[in-house]
């Protein structure tokens, strides 16, 4: 929430931003994210409850390793 609403407060002046955007924030993607984020919420955690908490931490790991192996390949490339 801090960084949204720094991102909300952030002044704009001299950007082309597209239409229904508040300071940096584009309104219709905050809602689209919100929205779809309480939808699958239930699922996730019906999920991770069901998984034992080795794999669940395999996964979690494996999550973190291909994020950072793209992060530094971005940032090399």
């Amino acid at each position: 929430m801090p960084a949204t609403v720094g991102y909300l407060i952030a002044e704009t002046a001299g950007a082309s931003l597209p239409p229904w955007t508040v300071g940096l924030v584009s309104l219709p993607g905050f809602a689209l994210v919100g929205v779809v984020s309480w939808v699958v919420a239930p699922f996730g955690a019906r999920l991770a409850h069901s998984l034992d908490r080795r794999r669940l931490s395999a996964a979690f790991g494996v999550f973190l390793l291909v994020v950072g192996s793209r992060m530094l390949y971005r940032t090399l490339a």
